[in-house]
């Protein structure tokens, strides 16, 4: 009796303890802290990709050992120890005064088809890289679980592979300021129906030129578009009939284009554009009274167009966000409008290298938040008092380079 009490007693207290293990293991999975190390083929897969890196800096002294989820710019789920992120931008920024520093830290030579055995990757990051002209692998567009890829100031070249356009998970795609890519049309945007962000900045776009805002249409969650010098020599004056797909962009940037054109009307039924740059796109004609309607704009950037013409619109003064005005190097004519001191959120106000005249109006007194305010090089009349400046105590840049001299009081 007392052996099967015994026997009873231990069988009890292995369960116990067994239970008690099952839920310890339990805990431990359901427990984030707990990592899944990278996948051996993964592992593999990044090391490959390393060989034919050229790292002069040693970024990637790292990627060594058995858990690549620890290297530099290697980011993992942790539950299934797939690799998620690849962010090698350079960390250096170019716009620091270190350009040696820069230049040094900077990854070049091939990118490998390693990648491709990433199965999960989601962000792949190369900016400010030099990839000394290579072209951009078409391999990337199968990468099918990616959404974030920046390829930005990387020097690449060549032709922009059109394989990118099955990248359906895609919502940000920077390509920016690699000055020798180019693509011969952009039907390739039809597949891209997550993408949010494009950055085309300074790709060569002239040989699809005449339709980019048809392909742009074919976006329909974009929010964000930057083609500035993107070679492009037309401006439709009516928008495509799938013009609608688009209307809730939030940001556009075509500066730096040979559009020869008035500001099209098509432009103001983005009611969602928080910024419009349209810096020296050869643009002409007058500013259209419409831009009232665009009551969340907050920078608006119509700078060295040279042939805009007219005066500003007193509606301005109802963009009752907007904290960056900047007009100057065109032609315009006429005053200031009374109204622009109805602008309470304006920080940057330069209006230079206009044909602007009359007196400056005292309402610009009531901008207390402005920090930069730049009025040279136009025709004014009249004085100038403590009116104009009392209240502007967050002023930290004034120029009144004028070419002849105002009375101050």
């Amino acid at each position: 009796m007392a052996g099967i009490n015994s026997f009873l007693q231990l069988l009890f207290l292995l369960l116990l303890f067994g239970s008690l293990y099952l839920k310890a293991i339990k805990l431990c999975l359901c427990n984030n802290d707990v990592k899944v190390p990278c996948l051996r083929i993964e592992r593999q897969a990044l090391l490959q990709f390393k060989e034919a890196i050229i790292d002069t800096s040693h970024r990637l002294s790292s990627w060594h050992g058995d858990d690549c989820c620890g290297w530099e710019g290697v980011g993992c789920d942790n539950k299934t120890g797939h690799v998620l992120k690849l962010q090698l931008g350079n960390p250096v920024s170019l716009f620091d005064d270190d350009i040696a520093s820069f230049e040094r830290s900077t990854l070049s030579g091939e990118i490998s088809p390693s990648l491709l055995d990433l199965k999960q990757l989601n962000v792949l990051n190369l900016s400010f890289n030099n990839f000394g002209e290579i072209h951009i692998p078409k391999f990337i567009g199968y990468l099918e679980k990616l959404r974030v890829l920046d390829l930005s100031n990387s020097h690449f070249s060549g032709k922009i592979p059109s394989q990118l356009g099955n990248l359906s998970n895609l919502i940000h795609l920077n390509l920016y300021n690699n000055s020798g890519i180019y693509t011969e049309n952009l039907n390739w945007f039809s597949g891209l129906s997550s993408l949010s962000y494009l950055n085309l900045g300074w790709a060569n776009l002239s040989t699809g030129s005449t339709k980019w805002l048809e392909h742009v249409c074919m976006l329909p969650s974009l929010r964000f578009l930057i083609l500035e010098h993107s070679e492009i020599y037309y401006l439709p004056s009516s928008p495509p009939n799938s013009f609608g797909n688009i209307t809730s962009l939030a940001g556009i940037d075509l500066s730096g284009n040979y559009f020869n054109s008035p500001i099209p009307q098509w432009l103001f039924n983005f009611s969602s554009l928080q910024y419009m740059y349209l810096i020296s796109a050869n643009l002409h004609g007058p500013i259209p009274d419409s831009f009232s309607n665009m009551t969340s704009l907050e920078y608006l950037d119509l700078s060295f167009n040279e042939n805009i013409t007219g005066f500003i619109p007193p509606s301005f003064g109802k963009l009752c966000k907007l904290q960056m005005l900047i007009v100057d190097g065109n032609q315009l004519t006429g005053g200031l409008p009374i109204s622009l001191g109805n602008l309470e959120k304006l920080i940057h106000l330069s209006v230079a290298d206009n044909q602007l005249n009359g007196n400056i109006p005292e309402s610009l007194g009531n901008l207390r938040h402005l920090e930069y305010l730049d009025l040279s090089w136009n025709d004014w009349e009249g004085v100038l008092s403590e009116i104009h400046f009392a209240n502007l105590t967050s002023l930290y840049f004034l120029s009144l380079q004028l070419p002849s001299p105002m009375l101050l009081v």
